[in-house]
């Protein structure tokens, strides 16, 4: 890395903007033979952040996620001395700092499980890990608008998980299950509680684990031995994961030690569980999924030796980088935000920007044409779980059109040449453009493209490359603003294992439609209808179009009538259901099934339907769409 001369630690040059047209002069690369894999879901747990819109909004507006350990999760007396020489004189950590998933201990929904999952009466014993793997999974398929068993039927039950972990170091997790202590029984556990039948592994690439896992599911969806992957990571920290890195001298020293800071002396770490759901591209459209992302390429290498504290050379990495670059059939100069792994080692941190550089300047001289981040100044370096974490940052990105700023929270680092570079720091917010360039004279607009590292002690090394898609009809996450396919009133159903919690998806649903300028009311419906698990407390209502939908919302979360009648173990009607009369509702559950007349459906009577629905029936909701398949929409997901 060449030494800024001039250029001081707080003060990094001005981008070129990024709707400026460039002259594209590097020879187009071969377009990649493998089909791109779309990510249709996402789910997980963050420091300081309980789902997918409160870890945006940490991102977006640059806070801080880095704390002191909270008391309820261990206590700092005889854990921490703030004297380094000292805590390693006496097995004692030296750092007292990290990000920490909020209330830990109450996340998990133990009555829901135990309910949902009849045969696992046991969950309450379950590690941390198994408990929000089970948890985030179920809020991923909802996202993504399945039930496990809508999923297994539109994928043969050939779902793969793949699981990126590092060893449960507690001694608590050893004493629960020795399965559970070598990690591979996570990933069955989970394609047993699911009934997928596709490929079970968990991988240990340390701190490259859970994007080691993406690889492994996207190589799976390519060679066809799933037809649905779900990949992901986590790591919740523990006081022997301090200690134990601290005897290592390898965590850092102090709260401003982060990515590219002039005096960061190693990583602080940050707890982080994340899951993505995959399918092939032609399966998505085919299946009418939202797509979230399209995952052009992947690659795994072992990258020698990449040192915390010795410079090594940096032409292995860049190898790695080039050969996904061209896997990916795609150029570097059309890549406009690149999220680095850059855990806080002085060394290993610039030696990934040198490595990225030179992979760049392969194809391309241009200079400060790419965004340059990295999630950890924000969360910290979540281990086998950061991989994942950093790829739905990415995502998220795409679906808000707006890059995140690097947290910056004391001087950075001048010898970083980034004048010179392809890539300048991004230190505010800005919008994400979608860039233009000229190719052989004419004009092109091309997708938001990113480019994610991630790396592990032990030499691995492990990319991806994910671009928006449709981004010319604007699709993506903008789905749920279709068209209906049919102007005509559709049936909106919701349901909940206890009061409260319907009461919470009925004032989410009623949020989320009062945000929409427009959506398409059938995607809604035959989301609701086929996307989430029918339970016993149960709610409808037949709504014409966003404004009666809102009414009927409204009137739900305003009545007290409609509070107790649930907690009687009644169902809930609004408008024209609330006149029908009531019929014998001890059937839901345990009971032979209530079996609706079929001309009620032949002749979509919404209101008869809705009824029956709400005493326990069965309804086939494909008879309600005149054979037309509405898109699977993201919307809001079981409050947990």
């Amino acid at each position: 890395m060449t030494p800024a001369t001039d250029e001081t630690s707080d003060r990094v040059p001005q981008p070129i903007p990024q709707h400026q047209e460039r002259n594209f002069t590097a020879p187009m690369l071969a377009n990649s033979a493998t089909e791109p894999i779309a990510v249709i879901g996402l789910s997980g747990y963050f420091p300081q952040a309980s789902n997918l819109e409160e870890y945006w909004d940490n991102l977006i507006t640059g806070r801080d996620c880095i704390t002191e350990i909270p008391v309820d999760r261990w206590s700092l007396d005889g854990f921490y001395i703030e004297d380094k020489q000292i805590a390693l004189s006496q097995g004692c950590s030296y750092n007292k700092w990290g990000g920490f998933i909020r209330e830990l201990s109450t996340l998990f929904n133990t009555e829901f499980f135990s309910a949902a999952f009849k045969t696992q009466s046991n969950c309450a014993n379950w590690t941390d890990e198994q408990k929000l793997f089970v948890q985030m999974v179920w809020t991923l398929l909802e996202s993504a608008g399945y039930t496990s068993i809508e999923l297994n039927k539109v994928c043969q039950s050939r779902v793969g998980v793949y699981v990126g972990m590092m060893p449960l170091l507690t001694q608590a997790n050893m004493l629960k299950s020795a399965a559970v202590h070598t990690m591979g029984g996570v990933a069955g556990m989970l394609s047993h509680l699911f009934e997928f039948c596709g490929p079970s592994i968990v991988v240990d690439t340390y701190s490259a684990a859970s994007m080691t896992a993406l690889h492994l599911a996207c190589t799976g969806l390519a060679r066809g031995e799933c037809d649905a992957a779900i990949a992901g990571g986590i790591l919740l920290m523990c006081p022997e994961l301090y200690q134990h890195s601290c005897q290592l001298d390898v965590l850092g020293s102090h709260r401003g030690s982060r990515s590219f800071a002039a005096d960061s002396d190693g990583p602080l770490y940050g707890d982080g569980a994340g899951v993505v759901l995959l399918k092939r591209l032609s399966k998505a459209l085919q299946d009418k999924d939202t797509i979230l992302g399209v995952i052009k390429s992947t690659i795994v290498n072992n990258v020698g030796n990449i040192g915390l504290s010795n410079m090594s050379t940096p032409d292995i990495i860049s190898n790695s980088i080039k050969e996904n670059i061209v896997k990916a059939g795609v150029d570097p100069r059309t890549i406009s935000y690149v999220e680095t792994f850059a855990p806080g080692f002085a060394i290993a941190d610039a030696l990934e920007v040198f490595a990225t550089e030179n992979a760049f300047r392969e194809f391309t001289q241009d200079k400060q044409f790419c965004a340059l981040g990295s999630l950890k100044p924000t969360i910290g370096h979540a281990g086998a779980a950061s991989g994942i974490l950093q790829v739905i940052k990415v995502l998220l990105q795409m679906q808000h059109r707006q890059l995140a700023p690097m947290l910056q929270v004391g001087p950075l680092r001048s010898d970083l040449a980034w004048e010179h570079s392809p890539f300048y720091l991004l230190r505010e917010a800005q919008a994400w453009q979608s860039p233009h360039i000229h190719i052989n004279g004419a004009r092109h607009e091309v997708p938001r493209r990113a480019m994610i590292n991630s790396m592990g002690y032990g030499d691995f090394y492990a990319g991806v490359i994910i671009e928006e898609h449709g981004f010319e009809e604007n699709l993506g996450f903008q789905a749920v603003q279709g068209i209906d396919c049919a102007a005509s009133e559709q049936l909106i159903v919701l349901s909940a294992r206890s009061t409260e919690n319907l009461q919470v998806l009925i004032e989410q649903l009623k949020q989320f439609v009062q945000k929409q300028a427009q959506f398409s009311l059938q995607n809604m419906a035959y989301t609701l209808q086929l996307g989430r698990e029918a339970m016993p407390l149960r709610w409808a209502a037949v709504v014409q179009n966003q404004e009666s939908l809102l009414n009927a919302l409204n009137f739900a979360a305003q009545q007290k009538k409609v509070k107790s009648s649930v907690e009687q173990g009644r169902a809930i009607f609004v408008g024209a259901i609330d006149q029908l009369t009531k019929r014998d509702r001890a059937r839901i559950g345990g009971q032979p099934k209530i079996e609706i007349p079929q001309h009620n459906v032949a002749e979509k009577n919404l209101s008869q339907i809705a009824a029956y629905w709400v005493e326990g029936a069965d309804i086939d909701w494909n008879l309600l769409h005149d054979g037309y398949v509405p898109q699977r929409v993201p919307l809001p997901t079981y409050p947990f």
